[in-house]
């Protein structure tokens, strides 16, 4: 069952995200420009959606994976799972603002996202977040 619903919410979210992220990306200035009227702000802005939207779908994995932890009863891993994200971005945000500013908390955002990523696609690859009920389950 949980494999024919990944296979579902994966295609939902390339069909959802996709668009959206495409318009973020390529017409960032426009979209920078309807909400902030500091060019600093435009800036920072539209580097962020330059920057750090097409990693985006690391974080809709690390969504898929939340749900898939929270559904099967795997608590531990999602907790596990977020403490990862919150650490890895305040480790990289510390590393990285020194040397690259602002553009370095932006490169911490996404590099925490990848980084729970590659836990979340271990864990569920792995089968460790699969309860014995669940095995159970899946045996039958």
């Amino acid at each position: 069952l949980i494999k024919k619903g990944m296979k579902a919410i994966v295609f939902q979210t390339l069909m959802f995200v996709l668009p959206f992220l495409l318009v973020t990306v390529f017409c960032s200035d426009g979209i920078s420009r309807l909400f902030l009227d500091s060019e600093e702000s435009i800036h920072y802005a539209k580097v962020f959606m330059s920057f750090c939207m097409p990693f985006v779908l690391f974080n809709s994995i690390n969504n898929l994976m939340h749900a898939v932890f929270k559904s099967a009863g795997a608590g531990m891993q999602l907790v596990i799972s977020t403490v990862i994200y919150s650490v890895s971005r305040i480790l990289y945000s510390y590393l990285l603002y020194g040397k690259f500013k602002m553009y370095g908390i932006y490169a911490a955002v996404v590099l925490s996202w990848i980084t729970e990523a590659i836990y979340g696609l271990i864990i569920y690859f792995s089968g460790k977040w699969k309860s014995e009920e669940y095995r159970l389950a899946e045996n039958n």
